[in-house]
């Protein structure tokens, strides 16, 4: 079920209790504090994750803005890396899941941020990322010293496993990991992305 047919289902059963009351003076005077307790726990309906790319998209162009605001910054890569990318607001947000900001949308490295970025949000809406929080460090390393532009230029190996990593946040964010449990994770040192 999408996120607005549950907003008008929980808004048709909430309008059903209120008008079963009996005292309307009583319901109107309370109207101020339930229209206020509905948003608040409709809005916090919608950001329970896990979200995928395409629903964090819906999510940051739908919801009250700034609740959404309050997740951010986030950071695509290390705090101080060459080519790392902040996202502080929603319109940078959408440009990196919607990644239209760049030419080339099936370029791999943009993916990762898509998928990468998704996975943050999911992250600072609760989830749990102890199930891949050494990739997540690793995939930071990565962003930090390279950038879409880059991906001609690294090895199949290389190329191999950024692609595992963009298939990995893709199961993280649709709630999947634990039906998808990757046998090796490919940690190779040689590949060197970490300082």
């Amino acid at each position: 079920m999408n996120n607005a047919l549950k907003t008008f289902v929980l808004l048709i059963l909430v309008s059903l209790i209120f008008s079963s009351c009996n005292d309307k003076s009583s319901a109107s005077l309370h109207s101020a504090d339930q229209t206020s307790w509905i948003a608040d726990n409709v809005f916090n309906s919608v950001l329970i994750p896990p979200h995928a790319v395409n629903e964090w998209i819906n999510i940051l162009q739908e919801e009250n803005q700034t609740r959404i605001s309050e997740l951010f910054p986030l950071s695509l890569g290390t705090s101080d890396g060459r080519y790392s990318v902040k996202i502080s607001d929603i319109k940078t947000a959408t440009n990196h899941l919607d990644q239209q900001f760049i030419a080339d949308q099936t370029n791999v490295i943009t993916q990762l941020y898509a998928e990468l970025l998704a996975a943050k949000l999911n992250i600072a809406s609760d989830m749990s990322s102890e199930q891949i929080a050494d990739i997540l460090d690793e995939i930071d390393f990565f962003l930090a010293e390279y950038r879409p532009a880059d991906w001609t230029k690294l090895s199949e190996p290389e190329k191999d496993t950024i692609t595992f990593w963009v298939r990995l946040l893709h199961w993280f964010n649709a709630g999947e990991l634990n039906a998808n449990p990757p046998e090796v994770f490919p940690h190779s040192p040689d590949l060197a992305f970490k300082e």
